[in-house]
């Protein structure tokens, strides 16, 4: 328990920067390059990640082999190097195809594309799955730090006005492959050289195949709704859609932040059949996650508007609208987090897993076309909500027989009640006072103190006895 405490402790380190950096950024970014040109990067990159999430086969694979091979060396040297040539050749391949796409479309985007493509190989490169497996998540938190600020000094430093663009999708690309390459410094104390014997990947195509379908399925419904955007709308509507997407995805990021470092526990646990300290752990991750969406959610839905002026300027008014209904994602992802890759995955419950992204795909799929053409720009929202809403709800379905939602909510009913209690204070306070960033600061610090103070409340005898005990 006490390495779980600590590598929750590097990765939530890791999140909170990963949840600050681009906070800073974003506004920037925004007022500096402008809806059209933001739109253009969401779209070849969007386009640009069919390609690269193929790069990553392996990934998630290569994560729980080398944890189920932790006390045995050789046997992980040998894991390591067949996944990692397998993986460049995969790669290799994928870029080829994607320049050659290139080639023949002759897209109007072509220099965004060509930059966006670094990334293909920046995946190729990456073996952070193997510190993941062993667990040494303090290596790749300071890595990442470090990278994280080199780029967003970068970002600060050169990107001046619109025509700076590519030098903008140049600098996140090779920030990524530099990341990458920095965790081959101390591999050769980790990893003995490869050998003959360790170009023999053929057993491996299949399950890390398996693995990437659900993930390839994932990234449709999560991407396609900017393609259909760029395709039917505008380039400003995708970037309008792209950053209230991505602000609500750093905040469900931070609140996964668990699952990286159960996921290792998690496949322990299941491997010596330890079931009854795996549902706990699964029991106690739904109440860390209720007791973060809750409030979060509770607090956009007041604050939104006031926050979007504030944070993205008049040049996106009226992207508060994507935001708040956006919001029941936080919820709805984060749940899905915890069932499908803390619990489905880890317990090789593949199939059912890759059922429910192939429901809502294609749920997505199905409906953002007329969702765009009888809600205009917005509709991308409502297809994206009934895609995840969809999921959910199909994976609550094929965990019943493990949980019920008395076990899973049971203690999770006062948060709601904490958060709807904060969301009418904060929401009337904000009617009271006039627009600006200090009391924009100050109705978020009075929503915190009230949610925690209602929850400490709740659970005055959990937390007296706690004292006690220390």
């Amino acid at each position: 328990m006490t390495s779980l405490v600590y590598n929750y402790f590097w990765n939530i380190l890791y999140h909170i920067f990963n949840l600050f950096v681009p906070l800073l950024t974003m506004p920037y970014v925004a007022r500096t390059l402008g809806p059209h040109e933001l739109g253009i990067h969401s779209y070849t990159a969007t386009n640009t990640q069919y390609f690269i999430l193929i790069a990553t086969i392996g990934v998630t694979y290569g994560c729980q082999l080398i944890t189920t091979a932790k006390k045995n060396k050789l046997l992980q040297t040998q894991l390591f190097w067949e996944l990692y040539f397998f993986r460049i050749i995969v790669s290799t391949f994928i870029f080829i195809i994607f320049i050659a796409f290139l080639f023949l479309t002759q897209t109007t985007y072509f220099s965004f594309y060509l930059a966006q493509s670094i990334q293909i190989i920046a995946l190729a490169l990456d073996i952070s799955w193997y510190y993941q497996g062993i667990e040494n998540f303090k290596l790749i938190t300071i890595r990442n730090l470090i990278m994280r600020i080199a780029t967003t000094l970068s970002i600060f430093i050169l990107i001046k006005n619109q025509s700076d663009l590519l030098l903008y999708i140049c600098i996140l690309s090779c920030s990524t492959l530099i990341s990458n390459l920095t965790f081959y410094i101390n591999l050769h104390n980790e990893i003995s050289k490869p050998t003959k014997h360790c170009l023999c990947f053929k057993k491996h195509i299949k399950p890390a195949t398996l693995l990437l379908l659900p993930e390839l399925v994932i990234t449709l419904y999560a991407t396609i709704n900017k393609t259909c955007l760029g395709i039917f709308s505008s380039m400003s509507a995708v970037a309008y859609f792209e950053n209230a997407d991505r602000l609500i995805k750093i905040l469900i990021t931070f609140i996964t932040a668990s699952g990286i470092v159960f996921i290792p526990r998690i496949n322990n646990l299941y491997a010596t059949k330890q079931f009854e300290p795996l549902k706990k752990l699964i029991l106690n991750s739904f109440i860390i996650t209720n007791f973060l969406c809750f409030p979060l959610v509770a607090g956009i839905l007041a604050l939104s508007k006031d926050f979007s002026l504030w944070f993205f300027s008049n040049k996106f008014y009226g992207i508060s609208t994507y935001i708040e209904l956006e919001a029941i994602l936080i919820i709805l992802i984060s749940w899905s987090n915890i069932i499908g890759v803390q619990f489905l995955i880890p317990t090789k419950k593949i199939k059912p897993y890759f059922y429910s992204v192939v429901i809502g795909a294609c749920i997505n799929l199905l409906l953002n076309y007329p969702c765009i053409k009888l809600f205009q720009e917005i509709g991308v929202v409502y297809a994206t909500i009934a895609a995840e809403l969809s999921v959910t709800m199909f994976q609550f379905y094929i965990i019943k027989k493990h949980f019920t939602i008395k076990q899973i909510f049971s203690r999770s009913l006062k948060f709601l009640i904490a958060a709807i209690v904060m969301y009418g204070i904060v929401l009337f306070i904000n009617d009271q006072l006039p627009f600006s960033p200090g009391n924009l600061l100050l109705e978020i610090l009075i929503g915190v103190v009230v949610y925690v103070l209602l929850v400490a409340i709740f659970f005055y005898k959990k937390i007296a006895t706690i004292i006690k005990s220390i």
